[in-house]
C-alpha cells in the first residue's frame, strides 16, 4: 500500500524543517539544477519520512539528514559522476560543517555520503566504531531517497530500492515532485 503525501505526520515536517535551513546555494555548482536546492529538498523529505517508517533514533536521523543536505555539494556535473560522493564528503570536510561532530558521526556520515554515488557491490564495510548494521541501514535510506527523487527523470527502476517501506513511498515521491514544480 502506498503512503499518501497528506499522511506526512508533524515529526517528519519539523525534521524536514530543521534541517532544510542547512541547504545552502553557495555549496553547489548549479543550485537551480537537477541535483541542486530542489532535488536537495525532496531528498531530504523522504529521508525524513523513512527516518520515521523505519524508527531510527534521533542520532541516526542526524546522520541521515545530514546526508541528505550534503550529498551532492560536491557535484561539478549533472552527468554520471560515480565519484560525487566522495567529493561531497571532502567538501563537507573543507567548509568545516561538521566540526562541533564527534569522530563517531563524522565516520558514519563519511561512509554515507561516499558510498550512495557508487553501485552497492562496490561499497566496502562500515567499521567505524559505531553499530555497522545500523550505518548500513542509514547508507541504504539515503541511497533510496535519492533514488526516489529519480521519479523526476521518469526512470526509477524499483529493483534498486533497499528498504521495503521506500517501495511504499513512490507515489508521494511523485506528488512532492509535482508539488514543487508547481511551487506548493
Amino acid at each position: 500500500m502506498w503512503m499518501k503525501i497528506n499522511e506526512i505526520n508533524e515529526n517528519v515536517r519539523k525534521d524536514y524543517k530543521k534541517y532544510s535551513e542547512k541547504i545552502r546555494g553557495e555549496y553547489y555548482f548549479e543550485p537551480v539544477g537537477i541535483h541542486g536546492i530542489e532535488h536537495t529538498k525532496r531528498v531530504l523529505l523522504l529521508s525524513a519520512m523513512l527516518a520515521d517508517l523505519n524508527a531510527l533514533s534521533f542520532n541516526e536521523k542526524d546522520i541521515l539528514y545530514y546526508g541528505a543536505v550534503y550529498h551532492d555539494i560536491g557535484r561539478t556535473c549533472n552527468g554520471i559522476d560515480h565519484s560525487h560522493g566522495l567529493k561531497s564528503w571532502r567538501k563537507v570536510k573543507e567548509l568545516r560543517i561538521l566540526d562541533e561532530k564527534d569522530e563517531t558521526f563524522k565516520k558514519a556520515l563519511e561512509y554515507v555520503i561516499t558510498n550512495h554515488s557508487i553501485s552497492d557491490n562496490q561499497v566496502k564495510e562500515f567499521t567505524g566504531g559505531c553499530d555497522h548494521t545500523r550505518v548500513k541501514l542509514i547508507f541504504e535510506l539515503l541511497k533510496d531517497s535519492d533514488g526516489l527523487d529519480r521519479v523526476r527523470l521518469g526512470d526509477l527502476d524499483l529493483k534498486y530500492l533497499r528498504n521495503e517501506h521506500s517501495r511504499n513511498l513512490v507515489g508521494v515521491a511523485k506528488s512532492i515532485y509535482k508539488k514543487r514544480e508547481r511551487g506548493e
